[in-house]
């Protein structure tokens, strides 16, 4: 297997645990602790967070394939991925009664927690992938020095 589908693959895979974990976190603290809810979790539920984390990962392969594009491309991109998880998680949401279109905070905290856990992710994975380039540079900078 080539070095850049193993790349793409275990980044893929790093989305789509950390999607699931996220949810699951946002969800105890959210229903939990501000809520003080006691609401169980089905295994509908977990399998549904489980898919809505492995079709991130899977619905980012276009962000990694395409990484030479230019800033606006990326971010017309990054845009396109945001609506497609927006709606993908939004269905499995009506499917598994998360929430309802009629009652307007439901709809919001569902929204919310969407938004909030996209950019914790986006954050995450950018921050990460720059302290490796940061690591990948000061150990080509080395080698430069010492074949000098």
């Amino acid at each position: 297997m080539k070095e850049s589908v193993k790349e793409n693959l275990s980044v893929m895979c790093n989305i789509a645990t950390r999607v699931s974990t996220l949810i699951l976190l946002v969800n105890v603290v959210l229903f939990k602790v501000v809520f003080k809810a006691d609401i169980a979790m089905s295994m509908d539920d977990i399998l549904a967070i489980l898919l809505i984390g492995l079709f991130s990962g899977i619905m980012n392969y276009p962000l990694l394939a395409l990484r030479s594009v230019g800033k606006v491309v990326m971010l017309i991109l990054h845009c396109l991925y945001f609506i497609f998880i927006n709606a993908m998680v939004l269905l499995f949401g009506i499917h598994q009664h998360w929430f309802n279109f009629h009652s307007v905070a439901s709809f919001a905290v569902m929204e919310g927690m969407i938004i909030f856990i996209y950019v914790i992710v986006t954050v995450l994975s950018f921050s990460l992938d720059y302290r490796e380039a940061t690591a990948i540079n000061k150990m080509l900078d080395s080698r430069k020095n010492r074949q000098e």
